[in-house]
This record gives structure tokens, C-alpha cells and sequence, in this order.
């Protein structure tokens, strides 16, 4: 691997770990087992393998990607330390984004699928495999300049709520009876809103009180954009209209966050993006993307062209957990020019839709709190984020019953475990500081 990427690996450990002095260490990524260097890392193949080899580390069996046979994961002997496994190239592969690159397929959305990712192939995606790669390395050094490195933070919750859907509620109503062919039911529907107005997702301010009663804030992703676009809808609200205009201010106090929500093929239009930054008329920092559409050779570059400080469109549609095996924020690598992107990226790890639907893991909500509690021990393991996506569609009886104690209940459960609250931007502050 060239130095280029190794430092990219060691920029990333320096966000996680109180320590910055590669440059005054002797580590080898070498296939030569017999070199003189005061830490060794094993570098096999450039496949990855089969079947790779499962070893237990820090109380966990972890995939070693690009290994297929059993061993000790670090021997020491009286001069060097070494590293049994390729942790180098797995931790590049993964964080890089370079399997979404290698990947062929893309579901109708353009977006890499959960179900072409090592993580399904190999069930790891609850796991956050790179932080375990990681601590590996860190107590390899330790090892071997006989020193003690520190996690720079502290378990921190980020509570975060993609705007789609405020005025459309009554329309939603009525398509549920014309699929049920409840004709009637739907005309009674329509003539109802006429009279009484029904806007059961207008409920920002709900979700305002909620949150300052529980002493939380949070960071809300606003659509500016309104116009279909290819069929797809973005935002079903006017920004200009009065609702919007008084949520934007409740919002900006109290320590919460506006950011915008790039809407439908911003992903791959710099200057659309930009648009939809223009339109907030607000100091915006970061962006998740509508449908959290990513192209991983053109979107960290429109995100860059657009100065923002973090994105936080990174996890799986279809599942919860951790699409490049971490669970902090990292910076995402620019192949072109060989380097480290300038902005964070926020790794999404739960969200409502992955959770609740039908097509995606279909997870009753009595059942949620067993399923998202081991992902919660994970992060506070190192001391990571919980990046939590709640759409205000999903505070609501109307259309997705008991969401909204689910969600409090998450909040409890990681405040029983300390964790600060605090916003992206705030988020990423504390790890570029």
C-alpha cells in the first residue's frame, strides 16, 4: 500500500485516538514477516478472501477480510510486535468507500445496496469492524513503545430528522383507501379536508418540546426543493410558506441545527446542491441526501465543491448499522488525487424507514429496543456516535403508531449510558478542534 493511503488510515486513527506521531514510529505493512521494523502488519493478497477467518478481539469475533487461515491476531517477540492479519487493507477497503467503487449493481435509485456489501456477505454490519481494526493497532503500539493512547471523546447521541413530508398527510389518507378500494371512504376523505383542514405532519414543534423536555437537541435536514424531478418527489412544502417560515425559526433556537437536505439527484449536480443551499438563506454546515443517494466517485467531490464542513448520508437504506465499518465520524478518500476529503463524514447508523418497513427489515416496534441495543453497546465500546434518523412522519399515531415512544426510549437508553447530545455541526467541531 502507498504512503499516500497509509497516512490516510493514520489521519483517520488521529480522530479517534489522542495520538498523532506516526511520523516517530517504525510500522511496516509488509509481507515480510523478517523486516526490522518495531511493528510489522501482515499484508496478504489484494483479494479478499472466500471465506475470511473469524478471531476473537476485545470480546468480539471479527472478520478478517482479506485472511483465510487461523491465527494469533498480535505475537510479540523481544524486538518487534507484530500483526497476524491485514488490518491494513480492510481497514482502506471499507473506510475508503472502495467496495461501493468496485460494486457493478445499484438499485432503482442509484444507490449501492446493502445486499451486494461485505457486510450482508459476511454479517458484520452491526459490527463496527474498523474501530476493532483500529483498537488492534493501537495496542500494537502500545506494545511496542510501551505508551498509553487514550479515545479523544466521549459517547455522543446525535438526533437528526430528514424533513420530506408536512402538508401531504390528508393525500396519504386517501391513497390508502383507493388501494383498498374503499372509493367511498376516499371521496368522504378528500370532502373532510376541504372542510378541516388535516395536517397531522405538521408537528416540528412537537418534536421541539419533546426534546427540550427530554434536555436534547437536534439537527433537522430541510428539502428546499419542491419540483419532481425524473417522477420522484422532494419536499410536499413550500419553505416560503407561513408554517415553514415560523418551524425554521423555532428550530434555530435552543442550540438546534438547520443543515439542508440535498433533494433528488443533488447527489450528482454540484450546482443543484448549491441551489438547495442558496434557497435556506441560512448558515448551512452539512447535507444528507434525499433517499440518501450516493455515488462514491462523484458525490464526496460535490460535497467539497460546496464547502460544507459534514455529510451524514452514509448507511444503509435497507439496514441499520455501520456501511464503512466505523462508528465515528472519518474522512472518505479522494482516489483521484490520492488524499484525505476535507469534510466529515457522519455515519448514519439507525434510522426509522430501515427499522419499520415492510421491504427493508420490517422490525415490529415492541421488538426494536433488543435489536438497536447491542448496535448502542457497540458505539459506546469506543466511544463513537449514534447517529439517529427520526422523520416526523414517524412522531405520529396517524401513520406510524408507537414510533415515537421507540424513539424516546433510544434517548433514555443512551443517557443511562452518559452520553452528551449534541448536533452534527457541534460533532464536528469537536473532532476537527
Amino acid at each position: 500500500m502507498n504512503q499516500n493511503r497509509l497516512n490516510y488510515i493514520y489521519k483517520n486513527f488521529a480522530l479517534i485516538y489522542d495520538f498523532n506521531g506516526f511520523d516517530k514510529i517504525a510500522i511496516a505493512h509488509s509481507s515480510d514477516l523478517a523486516c526490522t521494523s518495531k511493528i510489522v502488519i501482515s499484508k496478504s493478497n489484494t483479494n479478499i478472501s472466500e471465506k475470511p477467518t473469524l478471531c476473537q478481539w476485545n470480546e468480539k469475533s471479527i472478520p478478517f477480510l482479506f485472511d483465510s487461515d487461523k491465527k494469533e491476531v498480535i505475537t510479540q517477540n523481544e524486538n518487534q510486535v507484530i500483526i497476524n492479519y491485514d488490518i491494513i487493507s480492510a481497514i482502506f477497503y471499507l473506510l475508503s468507500g472502495q467496495q461501493e467503487i468496485e460494486s457493478i449493481t445499484k438499485d432503482n435509485y442509484g444507490r449501492f445496496q446493502y445486499k451486494d456489501s461485505l457486510q450482508h456477505e459476511f454479517n458484520f454490519a452491526e459490527t463496527p469492524v474498523v474501530n476493532y481494526y483500529f483498537d488492534i493497532l493501537k495496542t500494537a503500539i502500545e506494545l511496542a513503545y510501551s505508551i498509553e493512547i487514550k479515545l479523544k471523546h466521549n459517547f455522543t447521541t446525535c438526533l437528526t430528522h430528514d424533513i420530506d413530508e408536512v402538508d401531504s398527510a390528508w393525500k396519504h389518507r386517501i391513497r390508502l383507501n383507493l388501494q383498498k378500494k374503499k372509493f367511498i371512504k376516499a371521496g368522504l376523505s378528500f370532502i373532510s379536508h376541504l372542510f378541516q383542514p388535516f395536517y397531522p405532519w405538521r408537528n416540528i414543534e412537537e418534536i421541539l418540546t419533546l426534546e427540550n423536555e427530554k434536555g436534547v437537541t437536534s439537527s433537522f435536514f430541510i428539502l428546499t426543493n419542491n419540483i419532481k424531478v425524473e417522477e420522484i418527489k422532494n419536499a410536499d412544502y413550500k419553505l416560503d410558506s407561513n408554517y415553514m417560515k415560523q418551524q425554521l425559526q423555532n428550530i434555530s433556537k435552543n442550540g438546534n441545527e438547520i443543515a439542508v437536505h440535498g433533494s433528488y439527484k443533488t447527489h450528482d449536480e454540484a450546482s443543484s446542491l448549491a441551489c438547495d443551499i442558496k434557497l435556506l438563506k441560512e448558515k448551512v454546515n452539512g447535507n444528507r441526501f434525499h433517499f440518501l443517494q450516493w455515488d462514491m466517485e462523484q458525490t464526496p467531490y460535490i460535497i467539497d465543491s460546496n464547502h460544507l464542513s459534514y455529510d451524514t448520508s452514509l448507511g444503509f437504506q435497507e439496514q441499520i448499522g455501520f456501511r464503512n465499518g466505523i462508528c465515528n465520524p472519518f474522512y472518505l478518500y479522494d482516489f483521484k488525487n490520492e488524499k484525505a476529503f476535507s469534510f466529515l463524514e457522519i455515519p448514519l447508523n439507525i434510522m426509522d424507514c430501515s427499522l419499520a418497513y415492510t421491504n427493508y427489515m420490517g422490525i415490529e416496534p415492541k421488538k426494536v429496543k433488543n435489536i438497536i441495543k447491542p448496535i448502542i453497546s457497540e458505539i459506546k465500546k469506543f466511544n463513537g456516535v449514534l447517529t439517529l434518523n427520526w422523520h416526523n412522519t414517524f412522531f405520529t399515531d396517524y401513520t406510524n403508531s408507537e414510533w415515537k415512544t421507540v424513539y424516546l426510549d433510544i434517548i433514555e437508553n443512551c443517557k443511562a449510558k452518559n452520553s452528551n447530545f449534541v448536533t452534527c455541526s457541534q460533532i464536528t467541531k469537536n473532532y476537527l478542534k
